[in-house]
């Protein structure tokens, strides 16, 4: 089975968004603390440090899998949860919800690239949008990801992270696009 992992992590306020106030939760020796969740998935809290420029972040680790990616999908959502909303992505999202109830599709369309870059931003770290190109740069522990969001095409050079990428994406668009309702029931 395939080992797949997760960075989340982001700034809020100017402040490390994964923090409650100790910046540096360390065990004694200095090492990075972390928990297994269900004997599937290892999350571990990496502060930040300073020298790099790293903000701190969480990495989750399992093994692919239907469990482990159950398991997975369930601590992501915890942790997005306790992180709060990303930065941008509730004036984004009102940006979209009030350009689709007018009709404006050019505006709901660029306000949607907003909230996916938001969104992204808030998962794999920073985050630029192309309006113009309909794109998404990413920036992954120093590997560059650019998201055509229009085709729907990721272009990555490392395959697991172009894979995660494109994972997520799905998820984000099956998640924000509107869902018929006025369909007759059978």
């Amino acid at each position: 089975m395939a080992r797949s992992n997760e960075r989340l992590g982001g700034q809020r306020d100017g402040k490390d968004a994964e923090t409650s106030g100790d910046r540096h939760p360390q065990g004694d020796g200095g090492e990075v603390l972390a928990v297994v969740v269900g004997d599937t998935v290892t999350v571990r809290y990496v502060p930040a440090d300073d020298g790099t420029g790293t903000g701190s972040h969480v990495v989750l680790e399992w093994e692919g899998g239907r469990q482990g990616d159950m398991v997975a999908d369930g601590v992501i959502a915890v942790v997005l949860q306790a992180v709060g909303e990303p930065a941008g992505a509730a004036t984004a999202e009102s940006a979209m919800l009030r350009a689709r109830a007018d009709g404006d599709e050019a505006s709901a369309a660029a306000a949607e690239l907003h909230l996916m870059a938001a969104l992204l931003r808030g998962q794999f770290g920073p985050a630029a949008v192309d309006e113009a190109a309909g794109s998404i740069s990413l920036s992954v522990d120093g590997v560059a990801v650019s998201v055509d969001h229009r085709g729907g095409k990721v272009a990555c050079g490392e395959p697991g992270l172009r894979a995660r990428v494109e994972k997520s994406l799905d998820r984000l668009a099956a998640a924000i696009r509107p869902v018929a309702v006025d369909r007759p029931h059978e």
